[in-house]
């Protein structure tokens, strides 16, 4: 299993960009478990409008489950 560390880290060299988060399914089970996945208002295109509320990591990073992903694998990044 990925650590959130891994996570962390890649996370940490886009600062200040804004990096989703594509999760495998085991690897979003096992966060949103842990209580690491919340629900956070995002906005469209960070306008501010159509606000609704999605699963995020720490607040500011949408986190969605990809199927085409290994079950325990994941992609940080803006087109993520």
């Amino acid at each position: 299993m990925i650590a959130k560390a891994d996570i962390d880290a890649i996370l940490a060299k886009h600062q200040g960009a804004k990096a989703s988060i594509a999760f495998g399914f085991d690897l979003y089970r096992e966060f949103a478990r842990q209580g690491w996945l919340k629900m956070e208002s995002f906005t469209a295109w960070g306008t501010g409008a159509f606000p609704m509320p999605v699963p995020a990591y720490r607040q500011s990073h949408f986190a969605y489950l990809d199927w085409n992903l290994p079950e325990e694998d994941f992609l940080v990044g803006p087109d993520a």
